[in-house]
């Protein structure tokens, strides 16, 4: 249980550095990007929320009732997470070039995901080990 207080307050540490640089880059926007940056991704973060704690639930069913290794448990749930928000933030970034976003909104788009990538990559292995 300690390990999961420390890598929880990890993650929501990570999460709230993403948030903060997240919201910075949305107020410098031009209002009409702003509205047109709610139409894009009002349906994808509730989807991949959503999947991201359906498969954190999984990861943490198969420790309890040890249904496969620890080791194994980990991988899988590790690299399926890492993939899914890899292809979520791929997505994001294609629609966001395409919609015509500004550089440096894009940037800290980027830089806002790899932090919270490496937040629940950290998470799983301060959990694991």
């Amino acid at each position: 249980m300690e390990n999961f207080m420390l890598a929880f307050i990890f993650l929501l540490i990570i999460i709230f550095i993403s948030r903060i640089l997240s919201e910075k880059a949305y107020k410098k926007l031009e209002p009409t990007k702003k509205v047109e940056l709610m139409e894009l991704f009002s349906g994808n973060s509730t989807l991949v929320f959503g999947i991201l704690i359906i498969l954190l639930m999984l990861y943490f069913i198969s420790l309890y009732f040890k249904l496969i290794d620890p080791v194994i448990s980990f991988l899988i749930y590790t690299i399926t997470i890492v993939v899914l928000v890899l292809l979520a933030g791929m997505n994001s970034y294609k629609k966001l070039k395409a919609n015509n976003f500004p550089a440096s909104y894009i940037q800290t788009f980027l830089l806002a995901s790899a932090l919270r990538l490496i937040g629940l990559v950290v998470f799983f292995a301060i959990m694991h080990y």
